[in-house]
């Protein structure tokens, strides 16, 4: 610890050079105020001891030398311990070493940072380009690159069922980057409050070295995901992690002002052949306050290769439907099919800021014929006689 009364001596680095320096000179003073300074008497009885004393005297100052240097040594080593706590010489520290991890900032406390990254299907909506999910990521990569050495994260994906990327207090910032690159969205809404119980459980687990903890939730705050799974809960649990840590949200959201989708898509009848047409029944759901007119909607169908694992899809249908402002519809497409196989069939919407929910598919088996067994029989009692 470097005494306040001391601390002016290491503020810079160039002062820190300085009273190094003047640490090094105190033991060269020191040595040189102590150095024997010899009368030399001639006394005849002692002239065949000289040739010995020369070589003793040699190796005395060698000794002396060898003493000096350690002590200079010694006191330059604890200038640079004192010097090297300084803020000024973290960056020195990381370039030196790379792989330094745990060694904190002198002043700042080390903290505990669960990182929540939304990755339900509404992050998926795009704006010039970008979904609000690659603007998560990215975001949530700068955040940590930006946490100094000593910190700690935990990361949880937000979904439904939410998961748990990294349980333990990482404190390998590269390892973090790479699971968050590796995080893929999920096509479905996010389990807000089972969310918020994972992330509850880490904070209870949270190693007491670090002295502040910290929770940001990284989203596009879809009504969906943070409304619609009762307020009672929600609002318990982020009571109860607010006396544990720092509560945040980053907002990535994009605005989308309607938005339409094909909820489902099914065969009306269990079987399909080529004698007669197959109904197709899509269900629409249309969000925003802005009603939608003269939608249309498309029927692709394609026939399955065997061993090949692309399927190429031709339009055989197109119809068009109006949509009120927030409102569910039923289309039914009708269509012939003109040999048995394997097909797949998609049905399609024109592409909107929310591209994923646009298009729904199911594979379809159509029969050239059906063989059914007719027993004849009679109605019977007796279960063994029917």
């Amino acid at each position: 610890m470097i005494f306040p009364l001391f601390a002016f001596l290491f503020e810079t680095p160039i002062a820190a050079l300085l009273a190094a320096a003047g640490a090094v000179a105190i033991p060269v003073v020191i040595h040189l105020l102590r150095r024997f300074r010899r009368q030399i008497v001639d006394l005849p009885t002692i002239r065949f001891l000289l040739e010995a004393k020369k070589v003793q005297e040699k190796r005395w100052r060698i000794e002396q030398w060898l003493l000096l240097v350690l002590r200079c040594l010694m006191v330059f080593l604890l200038a640079s311990a004192c010097a090297a706590a300084m803020p000024w010489a973290e960056p020195y520290w990381r370039n030196l070493f790379p792989e330094m991890r745990g060694q904190r900032i002198a002043g700042v406390s080390r903290v505990h940072t669960i990182l929540v990254l939304d990755a339900s299907l509404s992050m998926l909506a795009q704006k010039d380009g970008k979904s609000a999910f690659e603007k998560a990521k990215q975001n949530a990569d700068r955040f940590v690159q930006a946490c100094n050495p000593g910190d700690a994260i935990s990361l949880v994906q937000m979904s439904f069922p939410p998961k748990i990327i990294i349980n333990e207090a990482a404190e390998d910032f590269d390892k973090v980057r790479e699971e968050i690159s590796a995080i893929a969205p999920t096509h479905g809404c996010a389990d807000l409050p089972g969310t918020l119980a994972l992330v509850d459980a880490i904070l209870q687990r949270s190693p007491p070295r670090f002295k502040d903890r910290k929770v940001l939730f990284v989203s596009d705050l879809q009504k969906s995901s943070w409304l619609s799974n009762g307020a009672g809960p929600v609002n318990a649990l982020f009571s109860k992690m607010r006396t544990k840590a720092t509560l945040g949200v980053l907002d990535v959201g994009v605005e989308i002002p309607s938005n339409l989708a094909i909820t489902n898509l099914e065969i009306d009848g269990q079987i399909a052949g080529v004698s007669s047409e197959t109904r197709f029944i899509a269900k629409l759901q249309a969000f925003g306050d802005k009603p939608q007119s003269r939608v249309k909607v498309r029927l692709l169908a394609g026939k399955i290769a065997q061993g090949s694992d692309s399927i190429s899809l031709a339009q055989v249908l197109e119809e068009s439907v109006d949509m009120q402002a927030s409102s569910q519809a039923t289309v039914l497409l009708k269509y012939k099919f003109k040999e048995p196989g394997d097909y797949a069939v998609q049905m399609q919407l024109d592409q909107d800021n929310l591209a994923v929910d646009d298009s729904c598919r199911v594979i379809v088996r159509v029969s050239k014929e059906l063989n059914i067994l007719l027993v004849n029989g009679r109605y019977s009692v007796r279960e063994l006689e029917r």
